[in-house]
């Protein structure tokens, strides 16, 4: 049983007890001794040893330990408090001191020392999972927003240096999704994610391999939902490179957003890293052949030929698979991006034109089109338009060549180097694999639901 669930077991009965000023003394003879302090609190949670402190007892504690030096002390007394918070009768009681609690620590655990908090790493994330469990009731929008808050905060403080991932990532993930709070979760999501760090709980489950592939797809979805389509496309690019044995429909579900979006921006992936061809070739396209043919009509540039309409026509006679997949808007993006492809083949051939002869050209049925493709162009500063209202002429023009901005060049390149080191590193991990490497072509039972 863990120290963290010892103190819950405590809250029911235990034994021993610390005062407000002994506990104090204590911890200020400590010093920083991080060890020994990890030791003692561990030691005063199992033995339930804050039983006797009120409610301003632990909100003093708080307000006196500084969680850059004391990290130790501030993680436990945070955690014994919102049990305490929880524990109290009458929903507006518990949400009332919770709110005390949250609004006091949550920009407060930012500031703890990520080595300290490792010795403690059972503790911090059950107290992490705590205020994500009290997040999950119904204790207003405002409550949720400050106490999974405190959480990204923790997170962030935990893992951003080494840019690792934890268990709880892909459940806090979830429920900012859940809640309509995925702005929340966005600075918790790292594209170069690689490594977990290990916790007690994290030995006891099953399939830990699923843990990396859980959290870029929940991140991307994030993503998705906040309209960050660049950073989604990579999430899910880490998601299909995480080595796995056989394809679960949830594999399915990743990759055919990825195709979406990738079409969408232009196909910034050109190629897909080696460790993923043989799977597609044996699963991917099978299973999504409604999906490549999407992509191969959307993609077509014959002269003088509709081709917008082939692509209208084929997404209405696969709507209900689209609907079914939860992909429909994406599929309306793959369309406005064929709209905006035609535009940009006549603005590249006419720098002057008649609306009525862009119409034509754009195979629109009517101006209306036109002018929708043309403003997203000229809004996401890809084309340069004047309308001339008397002569009915439209004049076209590229956008002049930004100055490179150094500092965007140097953090392009960053991103470009990390996504070659990710595609290295799960290509070696493919390769090792045994289960990937296997030549096992039975679609596999989905994974349970995240």
């Amino acid at each position: 049983m863990s120290t963290a669930l010892g103190a819950i077991r405590g809250f029911i009965g235990g034994s021993g007890g610390l005062t407000y000023d002994s506990y104090m003394k204590r911890i200020a003879e400590r010093g920083r001794m991080a060890q020994t302090l990890a030791d003692d609190h561990n030691t005063f949670l199992m033995k339930d040893s804050f039983k006797s402190f009120s409610q301003e007892d632990l909100m003093r504690a708080l307000e006196m330990v500084d969680p850059r030096t004391q990290t130790i002390p501030f993680m436990t007394l945070l955690f014994v408090k919102t049990l305490k918070d929880v524990a109290q009768r009458g929903v507006g009681s518990k949400i009332a001191n919770f709110m005390q609690t949250m609004m006091y620590v949550v920009d407060r655990v930012s500031q703890i020392n990520v080595d300290h908090a490792c010795l403690i790493l059972d503790i911090y994330l059950q107290s992490l999972e705590f205020v994500m469990s009290f997040a999950k009731q119904p204790i207003g929008k405002e409550a949720q927003r400050v106490a999974l808050t405190f959480v990204r905060n923790g997170l962030v403080a935990l893992t951003k240096k080494d840019r690792k991932m934890t268990r709880i990532h892909p459940t806090f993930f979830q429920l900012c999704i859940v809640s309509d709070l995925e702005e929340v979760a966005r600075d918790a999501i790292y594209e170069d994610a690689r490594e977990l760090i290990f916790d007690k709980e994290l030995a006891t489950f099953d399939r830990q391999e699923l843990l990396p592939f859980m959290y870029f797809i929940h991140g991307a979805q994030v993503q998705l939902n906040l309209q960050n389509l660049h950073e989604a496309l990579h999430l899910y690019l880490n998601a299909l490179m995480v080595p796995y044995k056989g394809i679960s429909e949830t594999h399915l579900h990743v990759y055919k957003r990825f195709i979406l979006i990738n079409f969408i921006l232009g196909r910034p992936i050109a190629q897909l890293p080696s460790c993923l061809s043989q799977a597609f070739e044996r699963t991917f396209q099978q299973k999504c052949c409604e999906y490549e043919e999407l992509i191969k009509l959307a993609s077509r540039r014959i002269y003088k030929r509709n081709h917008l309409e082939e692509v209208r026509k084929y997404v209405i006679q696969k709507q209900r698979v689209f609907d079914n997949d939860d992909v429909e808007w994406l599929v309306r993006r793959v369309l406005q991006r064929v709209e905006q492809d035609m535009v940009m083949s006549v603005a590249s051939t006419f720098k002057k034109i008649s609306l009525e002869e862009a119409c034509k050209r754009c195979f629109f049925n009517s101006k209306k089109e036109l002018y929708r493709a043309v403003e997203q162009l000229v809004e996401s500063g890809c084309l340069v338009m004047d309308y001339d209202e008397d002569t009915k002429f439209i004049r076209f023009d590229m956008p002049e060549q930004k100055k490179i901005n150094q500092e965007a060049l140097v953090d392009a390149q960053r991103k470009i180097a990390t996504l070659k080191k990710a595609v290295a590193h799960y290509d070696e991990l493919s390769r090792k694999h045994k289960d990937y490497v296997a030549k096992d072509k039975k679609m596999k039972p989905s994974f349970p639901d995240f």
